[in-house]
């Protein structure tokens, strides 16, 4: 949104396409504040959030003053590009330490394009190392591995693609797809790219000048110096006859004339994979188990939402989960679908499972009064809860209290009681 930098506040980085702005100026902040207030408040502009570009030009606390007399209030979650290309020599030079530290400064208030995510995702395509994606030992990458509600995760987007390309994705359709099932699987605040889903087309309709054949594979054609598929008879872009002195994959190494691109056919399949995250109930935070990772496959199961039963007439009594199992890499088809799954999404490089689990059998509920408070033939007890003791007492606090219709995680065996962490937080911890 803003950028420029005031080097005597130890930001030294200068964007030279916009003048310097001195945020530490109380009469700028405050009318910059007005200025957002009119962009972003229903009754004017009504703007939903703020984009902060070149993030890195000026500090945090400047971030979070805006935000927090703008759109936080309202609940809205804004985002700050910040982008370290290492002076221009390495755009995958930004670490998910120096994210952390960026969302930290402002408190969550603000989150961040997750570019060690998309480096991971990147590299795994050109290395063809799917490994690269997770593993149980190392966890997930980026930000989306340690503030995931504030990585907002991408591919692709205006600088990275062409035709600026100072970080584009390999133009392979089997490599994008899978991409596209692992970040829109995943925790994180995935962004999907225009381009991606409705190709790249100019005024008269046509992708990149002329029809697409949709016909051709990659076999047809090769990929050049830059990791971008062409077509026959293409060769490709130079990179020493465009950019003299640089290398392929460096900021300074854009192409701004790139050749024919069939990607706009992806727009079905990651509709495909967007509605299935939202039905699955899978978030930002939602928990990823990493079954196998190796360099011809990455295998994991994202867990979404719970749905829970009731003892009401005709209700189901079983507590259920919805659940992604997303297979990336040549050897993703080894991988037995679920039982009772459906396909989301199937490709050469991905496939994408939805499944409901049951995660627990009930038998009656602790009395009428209580019907999402079951008496259960199992003794499984749920990730993160607390032990409580006697039926009794639990009915007397539920009883006393006006807290009963939160309390759907119980699980009673003989006379244990086992009462999620937030409901603990809930009950007078004398009747515990």
């Amino acid at each position: 949104m803003f950028s420029g930098a005031v080097k005597d506040l130890g930001w030294p980085c200068i964007y030279h396409a916009a003048p310097n702005v001195d945020h530490s100026n109380p009469e700028v902040r405050e009318a910059l504040i007005s200025w957002m207030n009119y962009m972003t408040r229903p009754r004017n502009l009504g703007y939903a959030s703020l984009r902060f570009d070149f993030a890195r030009g000026y500090e945090g606390k400047f971030m979070k003053e805006y935000v927090d007399n703008t759109v936080w209030p309202r609940g809205e979650l804004s985002i700050g590009e910040y982008w370290d290309d290492g002076d221009g020599t390495d755009p995958g030079y930004t670490t998910a330490e120096m994210l952390t530290k960026f969302v930290d400064s402002m408190d969550g208030h603000v989150g961040a394009f997750d570019f060690p995510t998309k480096k991971a995702i990147h590299q795994a395509a050109i290395l063809e190392d799917w490994s690269l994606l997770g593993s149980k030992e190392k966890g997930l990458p980026g930000l989306m591995g340690v503030r995931p509600h504030l990585a907002f995760t991408f591919i692709d987007n205006h600088d990275t693609a062409p035709p600026q390309a100072h970080y584009p994705f390999p133009d392979s359709l089997p490599k994008l797809l899978a991409a596209h099932a692992y970040m829109l699987s995943h925790p994180g605040i995935p962004s999907v790219f225009w381009m991606h889903v409705y190709g790249k087309r100019n005024a008269d309709g046509l992708t990149n000048g002329k029809e697409p054949d949709v016909s051709l594979t990659e076999a047809d054609g090769h990929t050049d110096k830059r990791g971008v598929w062409v077509p026959p008879n293409n060769a490709g872009f130079s990179w020493e006859k465009t950019w003299p002195g640089q290398e392929p994959g460096t900021v300074g190494s854009q192409d701004a004339t790139q050749g024919p691109s069939y990607t706009g056919i992806c727009g079905t399949e990651i509709k495909k994979m967007v509605a299935a995250r939202s039905q699955a109930g899978i978030t930002s935070t939602s928990d990823v188990d990493i079954v196998e990772s190796r360099k011809d496959l990455y295998h994991a199961v994202i867990t979404g939402r719970t749905v829970y039963g009731s003892a009401r007439t005709g209700a189901s009594t079983e507590d259920s989960v919805y659940k992604l199992v997303v297979c990336i890499g040549p050897a993703c088809k080894s991988v037995a679908a679920p039982p009772d799954s459906k396909v989301v999404s199937s490709g050469t490089l991905h496939m994408v499972h939805a499944c409901k689990v049951k995660v627990a059998h009930v038998d009656q509920a602790l009395d009428g009064l209580h019907p999402h408070t079951f008496i259960a033939s199992s003794s499984k007890v749920t990730k993160g809860v607390t032990a409580f003791a006697g039926a009794s007492r639990l009915k007397r606090i539920l009883d006393d209290s006006d807290v009963h219709a939160t309390f759907d995680e119980f699980f009673i065996d003989d006379e244990d009681i086992y009462v999620s962490q937030d409901t603990k937080a809930m009950l007078n911890r004398d009747d515990a």
